[in-house]
């Protein structure tokens, strides 16, 4: 025997979905109402992590989307540059398990139609184009009002209605996603051969630049640009600001630049970031999934926290034989902490790339003691903090062990003595500097390059990157190079 018997999901999206799937796979009556006409997800694409995928697993969709998808292992780090010389070639955590790959690339759509064909087939009833307006709790069961008229009762409702969620207004909580300053262009694209996972670039005129891939012929770009108002952007001119800020990545970037000239469709949103605080539920409404809690998608885990939701919440009403107190609390113990964890996770991650900041680049060696707090779900955060900036540290110490040691002399001068103890040296905003300030200027001085003009990348952040560099990184006053910010200038 369930908890619940009819059960009203209000939100197609994945938590939505995942949730109709479990409850209708036990018996439950499932009814999903969806304020759009049909099922739409923008149409680029998705990375999911070995979490997500075993959370689809326990959905029984995992052989569907694995077939549809691409699966990879690890994560690659590239400099800017014509060459975009690769940094870093690391190995991902299997989040999900060793049953599982690391990761997986998907185009969005295929994702939400595989899993609809899951839920018709388990008997869930779809109700598109219908707006929740009124949610009435009597206690023992929960009045759905759909355009200012009532559709029925039910035992629970489920608002996975995504970030700007109405049952999450109509129950009354009033915490609100906020913008953490930065906005993402995604653009779903065709694959060149040599891109079989997850490629990342730091530096150049956007905090990150990458793709990953979908399928045998697909992939999906980004670009991940400080937030500001596109709204009003046509998409034309979409394409031209991708195209323009794109101009600094070579590599497999030139591909894309074909496919987003040839009319690739662009979209872009911002990464926000909010966790509603224990309850989650008011009565018998719940909300889940992005209706609970949001993050940037740095480390790629926001689709996979709300499957989380969804398995948690409908094993215990599957288990149990009433919806009491006890549901609440054990759910809300088992979800909060994780999602508060991750989102914490998402906006350390974001700040780790908003390297226009010297106060958050600052944090980057402190993120390296305190990201411990949870290893599922933070594979490419742990990345960040665990692989690729203690190599940046040990390199930068064995090639000017001099240099290096100034720096920590100076993080105890500016920072104190204490702040140095807990945070570790701080060296990422005097690498350059302390490393190869002269060949850097030499070099210049040889081309004669105006040196305001020259990016500070691929060497501000990865000093050893490009062993041919001076000879294979074209500093010029036009084109992909003049991103330097101010403080960077002039040596």
């Amino acid at each position: 025997m369930t908890a619940v018997s009819t059960v009203a999901v209000v939100g197609a999206g994945v938590a939505g979905l995942a949730a109709a799937i479990q409850l209708a796979k036990a018996g439950v009556e499932v009814d999903v109402f969806e304020a759009k006409p049909e099922l739409s997800a923008l149409g680029s694409g998705i990375t999911l992590q070995g979490n997500a995928l075993r959370a689809l697993d326990a959905l029984g969709v995992w052989e569907d989307v694995r077939a549809a998808g691409f699966p990879f292992e690890g994560l690659t780090l590239r400099a800017p540059g014509p060459t975009a010389p690769v940094v870093a070639e690391l190995p991902d955590v299997k989040t999900g398990g060793p049953d599982y790959p690391a990761g997986m690339g998907m185009y969005r759509p295929d994702l939400a139609g595989i899993m609809l064909a899951h839920a018709e087939r388990a008997g869930v009833r779809f109700r598109f184009g219908s707006t929740v307006t009124g949610i009435d709790d009597t206690g023992d069961q929960v009045e759905v009002v759909v355009d200012e008229a009532p559709v029925g009762r039910f035992d629970l409702v489920i608002g996975a209605d995504g970030l700007h969620s109405a049952v999450r207004r109509l129950i009354g909580i009033d915490t609100e996603p906020q913008s953490t300053g930065m906005g993402i262009w995604r653009a779903f694209v065709s694959r060149p051969a040599e891109v079989v996972r997850t490629e990342l670039y730091y530096g150049g005129p956007v905090y990150i630049a990458g793709y990953t891939p979908t399928g045998p012929d697909t992939m999906y770009a980004i670009l991940v640009e400080k937030a500001q108002d596109r709204s009003g952007v046509s998409d034309a001119e979409a394409t031209q600001i991708m195209l323009g800020e794109s101009m600094a990545y070579g590599g497999p970037w030139e591909s894309i630049r074909t496919d987003l000239a040839a009319g690739a469709h662009v979209n872009h949103t911002w990464f926000t970031q909010h966790v509603v605080e224990a309850p989650w539920n008011r009565g018998r409404v719940v909300i889940i999934g992005d209706a609970a809690h949001s993050c940037p998608p740095t480390i790629a885990q926001g689709a996979a926290q709300g499957l989380e939701d969804a398995v948690v919440l409908t094993e215990l009403l599957i288990g149990r034989d009433a919806v009491d107190q006890a549901v609440w609390d054990e759910f809300h113990a088992r979800r909060l902490p994780r999602a508060q964890a991750v989102v914490d996770a998402s906006v350390r991650a974001r700040a780790v790339a908003d390297r226009r900041c010297p106060r958050r680049r600052h944090g980057w060696a402190d993120l390296r003691h305190r990201a411990a707090d949870g290893a599922a779900g933070m594979s490419v955060t742990d990345v960040h903090a665990h692989v690729l900036l203690p190599a940046l540290q040990d390199e930068v110490r064995r090639r000017d062990p001099e240099g290096f040691a100034a720096a920590e002399a100076l993080d105890a001068v500016r920072n104190g003595a204490a702040s140095q103890a807990v945070s570790g040296p701080m060296v990422g905003a005097r690498i350059p500097k302390l490393t190869d300030v002269r060949v850097r200027l030499a070099a210049m001085d040889e081309q004669g390059v105006d040196r305001q003009w020259v990016s500070a990348s691929p060497n501000h952040f990865y000093p050893w990157a490009g062993s041919s560099w001076p000879s294979g990184w074209r500093a010029r006053r036009t084109g992909w190079s003049p991103s330097m910010s101010r403080r960077h200038r002039n040596g």
